[in-house]
């Protein structure tokens, strides 16, 4: 699959710099960590900075961080440095960036024998090429990709906004196309209708109610 990716990106992102009258103008642009974007976004937009999408990158961390030690093996000090990377999306300056990082690298001092431990006993490598040592390589220290939207006005600090409004472009797309149809349409009012009238049962708005009150309120509300 990256492999795939390593051919289709330049492609995409320069067919979309083609698209544009100048692309000179995009001053920045926000990605996942897929490692395949930044030499992509580098030849098709030469003046844009790549900024990394923050609640990835602390998504990945806490991933990590259990893979690495182990959810029961957390220890407060664990958890109240996870805490501090999650406040990464929400930071004023490079300087409380680079506080983060010295934390980080104040608490990988203090616990280095207790990693290699936790790793020899789970069969892992001792190196620093792994884990939490990988994750802070190849993301946290990687300054300009984590701090550019400090830096350019209107950058967001992550994509979530734009990935949510894409998710709701789909169902509405799907929607339209299914009235492009008389029949269409009938089997699209047909599943909603079934939908409103068992979705009260199953999306938590009536969770506590008891058999006869949900009995109640489907007849009540009963959409056919």
């Amino acid at each position: 699959m990256r492999d795939l990716l390593a051919e289709e990106n330049p492609v995409f992102f320069q067919e979309l710099a083609d698209e544009m009258d100048d692309p000179g103008k995009i001053k920045a642009i926000v990605t996942d960590l897929e490692n395949t974007y930044p030499n992509a976004i580098k030849e098709a937009f030469p003046n844009a900075r790549h900024q990394f999408c923050l609640q990835h990158a602390v998504e990945s961390a806490k991933r990590i961080f259990v893979d690495e030690l182990g959810k029961k093996n957390m220890t407060e000090e664990d958890q109240e440095l996870l805490k501090e990377l999650y406040s990464l999306p929400n930071i004023k300056s490079e300087q409380d960036y680079e506080m983060i990082c010295k934390h980080f690298r104040e608490w990988r001092t203090e616990n280095e024998s207790r990693i290699k431990e936790i790793r020899k006993k789970k069969g892992k490598k001792t190196n620093t090429n792994i884990g939490v040592d990988w994750w802070y390589g190849h993301v946290l220290s990687r300054k300009k990709n984590i701090c550019a939207f400090i830096d350019i006005a209107n950058c967001p600090p992550t994509s979530n906004s734009i990935e949510s409004q894409f998710s709701r472009v789909k169902p509405r797309t799907y929607m339209m196309k299914s009235f492009q149809s008389e029949s269409g349409a009938k089997n699209y009012l047909d599943l909603m209708a079934v939908y409103l009238n068992v979705a009260k049962f199953s999306d938590g708005h009536n969770r506590g109610s008891s058999i006869i009150e949900l009995a109640g309120i489907s007849w009540e509300q009963n959409i056919f």
